[in-house]
This record gives C-alpha cells, sequence and structure tokens, in this order.
C-alpha cells in the first residue's frame, strides 16, 4: 500500500514539475517577445543583459559636407 501511494505521490509531483517547467517556458518566450519589442538583448551564455541603442540619424544640416566660403571651385 505505501508503494503505490509514494508512486503515486512521486508521478504527482513529475507532473507539477513538468506544469511548472512548461508554464516557466512559455512566460519566457511571452516576456522576449516583449522585450524584443522594446529592441532590449539578452546574452543568453552570460546572463549580462544590456539595451541596445538605436543607431543616431544626423540632423539634414549636420550631414552634409561643409566647405568653407573662400574655397576655390574647380571647373
Amino acid at each position: 500500500m505505501t508503494a503505490r501511494f509514494h508512486a503515486v505521490l512521486a508521478g504527482t509531483w513529475v507532473a507539477l514539475l513538468l506544469l511548472v517547467v512548461a508554464y516557466a517556458v512559455a512566460e519566457g518566450e511571452h516576456m522576449l517577445a516583449k522585450l524584443e519589442t522594446l529592441k532590449v538583448l539578452a546574452a543568453y551564455s552570460t546572463g549580462v543583459r544590456r539595451l541596445v541603442r538605436p543607431d543616431l540619424v544626423a540632423p539634414a544640416p549636420a550631414a552634409q559636407p561643409r566647405q568653407s566660403s573662400n574655397a576655390t571651385r574647380v571647373p
């Protein structure tokens, strides 16, 4: 009787642990999808997380090369 009880109890624990792991995996995927929209990358091997800054776009006047007003033009 007690051996059967222990087998049922162990089976229940295994089922519960599988349920917890499945929930954690599903929530982890959901959170990673949210973080992807926030442009946050995770280095999975080290567990280090860093924020990826978007590329800075230079304003139009600063993006053009400057030339001094007294420069000579070559025809």
